[in-house]
């Protein structure tokens, strides 16, 4: 997360999402708030990972620093995991096409068919949390937090949670 005091917080807000977007990253989430004398904004940018350091320049250059804080989540464990457990499913599944081509009865093909059901169903669950763990390795997260005043900016940020921000728009 980075905290910017800036001269003008839509000016700022505009040339992030260029550069962001520029980069091929996008907005996962934002919010804006106006109380007559002051505009805090924060945005979450979700950014390609080849690109991050690029984009963090971009960002640093957007007005003064007020705050910055790095966090690192490790995936690919779990991304290995899931694709091992895929593999070993999709294995069952084939066995159990074959069962079913050799089932005799219509009460062994209804139970194999059954099972079938399951696996698929679990398989699809499995391959959807892959692709979500492949997106978060792929696309840092990156929550910044434009103001004009350096109170107002920390006070937006002791608020903002990125994470909550991130899984509401995912």
């Amino acid at each position: 997360s980075l905290q910017r005091d800036v001269k003008d917080v839509k000016t700022s807000l505009n040339a992030a999402r260029d550069a962001i977007t520029g980069m091929g990253g996008y907005i996962g989430a934002s919010q804006q708030s106006n109380d007559g004398t002051s505009i805090v904004a924060t945005v979450t940018y979700r950014i390609p990972e080849s690109r991050w350091e690029e984009a963090l320049a971009a960002l640093r250059s957007l007005g003064d620093e007020v705050g910055e804080k790095t966090d690192a989540a490790e995936v690919t464990n779990q991304i290995v995991d899931l694709a091992a457990r895929i593999r070993n499913l999709q294995a069952s599944e084939t066995a159990l096409v074959r069962h079913a081509a050799d089932s005799a009865k219509i009460s062994d093909l209804l139970e194999v068919e059954s099972r079938l059901t399951e696996v698929r169903g679990q398989i699809e669950q499995l391959t959807a949390q892959q692709k979500n763990l492949e997106n978060q390795a792929a696309y840092g997260t990156l929550a910044v937090t434009f103001g004009t005043e350096v109170a107002a900016v920390q006070k937006a940020a002791a608020q903002w949670d990125p994470k909550t921000e991130v899984d509401r728009a995912g």
